[in-house]
């Protein structure tokens, strides 16, 4: 199957019987996507600091950055306050003062 162009194993497994488990076939397509990506990250050579995955920020980018969380956890709550009214039960007039100072 490894040798297989994909349109040609897919219509190879189309015309298996419905009662035959195709799970060797999708390990086999996992193996392949793992050399595939095992082969690039070999090809490319990064430097070994690079896999810490320690976040940098650009010089300079430090106002974009926080928008950017800002604004997504902004959103978020937003969406989300709705809920968190309702498991409050600050549905009546008196708790308006709460929801105004809150947000």
């Amino acid at each position: 199957m490894g040798s297989l162009p994909k349109p040609s194993a897919g219509l190879l497994l189309s015309c298996l019987p419905a009662g035959v488990d195709s799970f060797c076939f999708r390990r086999t397509d996992r193996g392949q996507w793992l050399a595939a990506v095992a082969g690039c990250v070999i090809a490319i050579g990064p430097k070994p600091s690079s896999f810490l995955l320690v976040p940098t920020i650009p010089p300079g980018s430090l106002p974009f950055t926080l928008s950017l969380i800002g604004g997504v956890g902004g959103s978020i709550t937003l969406l989300s306050y709705g809920y968190w009214m309702r498991e409050k039960e600050w549905t009546d007039p008196k708790s308006f003062k709460t929801v105004h100072t809150d947000l």
